[in-house]
């Protein structure tokens, strides 16, 4: 494997005009244009063409030392004009520089003096260095004793960083020590430590398998052992055959990639081939794809599905990497990535978690669970012989309308509920009106204790309000066989925008025996 340079095609600029030269056909030079391309932009992106090594350290593993890096735009030039006649007519160069992989821009500066002005200079790079100077315009005003070439370098702030090559340790080479067939279930640290360890496999358990009973036989399709994040099954090792019919042992996609090199690689002495999961590559070799699955057509999908598979070797049932999947073919939740989302009831309780309600499909008549299916198939009946209802204590008002009483009856949808205003608020009084009634020769009677006054004049309207007779203590008894005349005055109280008015009649007595006004 060589290296591969590229190289865009330089930019050019072709200038043409009609030049009007008289009787000769030879075109002076000053007629003749010409034009420099400058290209600048932003930067967008880079091409290492050598990644180099020892940017950690030899015994521990992705312990990373970032390197410095800054651009070659070029240092340490010295460029000493000549100045003739006020005009730059030459540049000497004391010293070439280095680093210069861009022609700078050249500045010509008058210390002291704003005098000079119009020079150009173009400087020529060659390996890196300032080889000579094109003068461009000489410019005029100059003085030799206060003028200097400033060397500006192109490209400004840009703002880098590296990114280190980091070895992923492939934790089943890791702990193989402890992952014996009997044990295949470790307990790790937890990212806080407050959380103690946690329980983990890299996959399925041998006996978990025995319990599904799942296992390497290849006269049917292995079961159900597991969901990815993604919502895809996740299958044991034995999968439909890719030639004819039957059944076989699914096969991974990824093979070990030796690498030799110690200057690249932590030794194989101390981390052998597989150690890390970066000495793998997907090689299509297999019958899955580089999510260690494949669209299948399975005893629970019988129309196809995409599944994911543990993978085994085929003659001594190890696991073989990916052993199911490191990667996910469909998009998941970022809730399950958050290590401070746990089972906790708080967690479980906010709201955040998103349950399947018909968990594992128990519900879907195609699966069937050997754990669970005595159960399922059982039919359990559940009676109810009791509820704990709970009771409306509160009926909140949103708009509060017109023209409601108290005692008004609310319907509920449940006729078991009942309901009634309790209270309603009134309209603000605006203005309270009096009017007066003059009633004259009025005539008084009494029967059955009642007292009753009689006016031929007397058209006032009462509506639904009595008449209240205010007779200082003197009963109907007093009154008795005595026929009273009275002069009243009615007052009717008119309250606008109020509730119902009430009447009350001031009363006057006259008579042989008068009767003290109310």
């Amino acid at each position: 494997m060589g290296t591969h340079t590229f190289k865009y095609p330089d930019i050019k600029v072709n200038i043409s005009n009609d030049v009007a030269i008289g009787l000769t056909s030879t075109i002076p030079e000053y007629y003749k244009g010409s034009a420099n391309p400058i290209v600048r932009g932003k930067l967008e992106n880079i091409f290492i063409k050598s990644g180099g090594v020892g940017y950690g350290v030899t015994n521990i593993i992705n312990y990373v030392r970032q390197p410095s890096m800054s651009f070659l735009n070029g240092k340490n030039a010295i460029l000493t004009p000549i100045i003739v006649d006020g005009k730059i007519v030459n540049v000497i160069i004391p010293n070439e520089g280095s680093e210069y992989t861009t022609p700078p821009d050249l500045e010509v500066v008058g210390v002291g003096t704003v005098t000079g002005s119009f020079a150009k200079l173009k400087p020529i790079v060659s390996d890196g260095k300032i080889t000579s100077v094109q003068i461009i315009e000489e410019g005029s005003g100059y003085i030799p004793s206060k003028t200097f070439i400033k060397i500006n370098p192109v490209g400004k702030d840009a703002l880098i960083s590296a990114k280190i090559y980091k070895w992923e340790i492939n934790s089943v080479e890791r702990y193989k020590t402890s992952l014996t067939s009997n044990n295949q279930l470790l307990q790790i640290n937890s990212e806080l430590e407050v959380k103690g360890n946690k329980i983990c496999s890299f996959y399925p358990p041998t006996k978990y398998r025995e319990l599904v009973n799942d296992n390497n036989n290849t006269t049917g399709h292995s079961k159900i052992v597991g969901w990815a994040y993604d919502g895809n099954p996740i299958y044991g090792a034995i999968t439909n055959s890719t030639v004819g019919t039957g059944f076989t042992f699914a096969e991974s996609s990824y093979s070990i990639s030796a690498i030799n090199d110690s200057d690249y690689r932590p030794l194989q002495t101390t981390y052998p081939n597989g150690y890390f999961t970066n000495d793998y590559f997907y090689d299509e070799s297999g019958d899955l794809d580089e999510f260690n699955g494949k669209f299948t057509i399975t005893p629970e999908y019988p129309n196809g599905t995409y599944a994911y598979f543990s993978t085994v070797d085929k003659a001594s049932f190890e696991p073989t990497f990916p052993y199911i999947t490191f990667k996910h073919r469909n998009h998941t939740d970022d809730f399950n990535y958050d290590y401070l989302n746990d089972q906790s009831d708080l967690t479980i309780n906010n709201g955040k978690y998103k349950r399947n309600v018909t968990h594992l499909g128990l519900n879907e008549t195609h699966r069937k669970y050997p754990l669970l299916q005595d159960t399922l198939d059982s039919k359990p009946v559940v009676e109810v012989d009791g509820v704990k209802s709970a009771e409306i204590t509160e009926v909140t008002v949103d708009e509060p309308g017109e023209n409601y009483k108290v005692n008004d009856k609310l319907n509920f949808s449940d006729p078991t509920i009942s309901s009634r205003i309790n209270e309603v608020l009134g309209k603000p009084i605006v203005s309270v009106g009096t009017t007066n009634t003059v009633v004259n020769n009025l005539k008084f009677s009494v029967s059955d204790e009642k007292i009753t006054g009689l006016s031929k004049d007397f058209a006032h309207s009462m509506h639904e309000n009595a008449m209240e007779l205010r007779t200082a203590g003197v009963s109907a008894q007093d009154l008795n066989g005595a026929l009273i005349s009275l002069n009243a005055t009615f007052t009717d109280f008119s309250m606008l925008s109020t509730s119902t008015a009430k009447k009350v009649a001031d009363t006057t007595a006259v008579g042989p025996d008068s009767v003290p006004s109310g």
